[in-house]
């Protein structure tokens, strides 16, 4: 299959991650979580309904956020080779 057909079959996802078990990244969720449970265990059940829609609400602008800085970066990708492709010459036929 080409790159495309890959994208369009859901072969190719670009915000996927896998977490590297010990890692930088894996650390610091574990210790969004642990804080997380310790802030919630302190909150009244309306306090917690608030914090549940502000992590909502954090969650969506995250994912904007990651929507526009892969769109960005896919635009000057190929915009660079748009000016690669320029400065190559053409064979004469």
């Amino acid at each position: 299959m080409t790159i495309l057909e890959d994208l369009w079959y859901g072969n190719v996802r670009p915000t996927e991650r896998s977490i590297q078990r010990g890692g930088r990244l894996d650390n610091l969720m574990k210790l969004l979580c642990q804080n997380e449970d310790d802030l919630m265990s302190g909150l009244t059940d309306k306090q917690k309904e608030s914090f549940d829609k502000f992590k909502d609400c954090q969650s969506e602008i995250t994912d904007y956020l990651e929507t526009e800085a892969f769109t960005s970066g896919f635009t000057i990708a190929v915009k660079l080779m748009v000016e690669v492709m320029k400065t190559m010459e053409i064979p004469e036929v």
